[in-house]
């Protein structure tokens, strides 16, 4: 088993910014993020980015999937440095068909992006955006350090003029928001 999966794969870098995937992929290839932050975002036809989440967890796959590659423009790439192994030539699903000890791996994989858009949409409909922003730091506390705030307020769906006043707010108050 170990042999057959090590075939397909390739320990990789990606420098800040760089892509990892994006609109056109196809489910021909698995990427599992061993370090790093990485971010998948759908971009809007003004440009805007829409990011839906974050990844910072060393085992979690960030494949495409069959539903994820339905999603018009969506695009995954590295917040920061990421080291990945990255199999190539062979999707999640036929690995698993091949490899039957994977399924478990693979639905425990990807499963928290379903997850966390849920999640992301739950908070975007139901807090203000002082919530979310307190929602946001106890669910992303080990990386909100290393977050832009820009991109906090994107992802928040707040501007980040608002961002920079609910964090004022909270320091007054005596809460220590993280430090970028």
């Amino acid at each position: 088993m170990i042999s057959a999966v090590a075939s397909h794969c390739h320990i990789v870098t990606k420098e800040k910014g760089d892509t990892i995937w994006a609109p056109g992929a196809t489910e021909d290839s698995t990427t599992i993020l061993l370090d790093g932050v990485v971010k998948t975002f759908i971009l809007s036809p003004d440009g805007t980015e829409n990011t839906m989440t974050f990844w910072f967890k060393p085992g979690t796959f960030i494949c495409p999937t069959k539903e994820m590659i339905n999603i018009p423009e969506i695009w995954c790439v590295a917040l920061t440095q990421c080291t990945l192994i990255e199999m190539v030539g062979t999707s999640p699903y036929k690995m698993a068909e091949d490899i039957p000890v994977l399924w478990k791996e693979i639905v425990l994989g990807t499963l928290p992006f379903a997850v966390r858009i849920m999640e992301k949409a739950r908070v975007g409909y139901t807090m203000e955006a002082k919530d979310r922003y307190l929602w946001f730091l106890d669910t992303f506390r080990p990386i909100a350090d290393i977050i832009p705030q820009n991109e906090i307020a994107l992802y928040l769906g707040i501007k980040p003029q608002s961002l920079s006043r609910i964090r004022a707010e909270l320091i007054k108050e005596g809460f220590t928001p993280p430090k970028n």
